[in-house]
């Protein structure tokens, strides 16, 4: 198991696990590197995020989190995850964001799983999410795409409060599913 508080990393990967493994990054906490938190395949991750959780935002590709085997994360109010990736994972993957998940690329990529964006909660990145078949997505914050692509996937289950807007936030190769209900108001 990792320890709950981290030093900064300046080069490579802030933190790489090879095992399954849990990182808290309280909230005076910093984690950076190329991928802040890196997770290899067979690694499935827990991550609660209370501090700021920086990889390489451009260029490199790195991501905030990048969890190849899945997990679950955390980011609580106060925390920050940021990189050319907010978070990445190949494996199923739980988020649930109360704070702040950007990315250059993606806000959040996944291959499965489940997202709760929590009021207060933003999910930034020139695609918002991006997901494949299996993922669910329940909205009650801010999930914002900055590029100029709107695709949907067959396959993205949505449910969010009547409040809380979701414009052009998910990407795959199959646009014809939920573009109405991503560009509703």
């Amino acid at each position: 198991m990792a320890p709950s508080r981290v030093p900064t990393g300046t080069a490579g990967t802030g933190v790489a696990l090879f095992v399954a493994s849990s990182v808290t990054n309280q909230s005076d906490g910093t984690i950076t590197g190329d991928s802040g938190i890196y997770a290899s395949g067979g690694s499935v991750a827990t991550v609660v995020n209370a501090g700021v959780i920086v990889g390489e935002p451009i260029g490199a590709g790195g991501a905030g989190l990048y969890l190849l085997g899945g997990g679950t994360v955390t980011n609580e109010g106060t925390g920050t995850i940021y990189g050319y990736h907010g978070i990445e994972a190949s494996g199923a993957l739980t988020v649930v964001n109360s704070g702040t998940v950007t990315g250059y690329h993606d806000g959040i990529g996944l291959a499965g799983g489940y997202v709760n964006n929590q009021s207060g909660g933003t999910i930034s990145g020139s695609t918002g999410i991006s997901g494949s078949a299996g993922v669910t997505v329940v909205n009650d914050g801010s999930i914002t795409a900055t590029g100029t692509a709107s695709y949907a996937d067959a396959g993205v289950a949505w449910a969010r409060a009547d409040t809380s807007p979701i414009r052009a936030a998910v990407r795959s190769a199959d646009t014809r599913a939920f573009t109405a209900a991503i560009l509703a108001p």
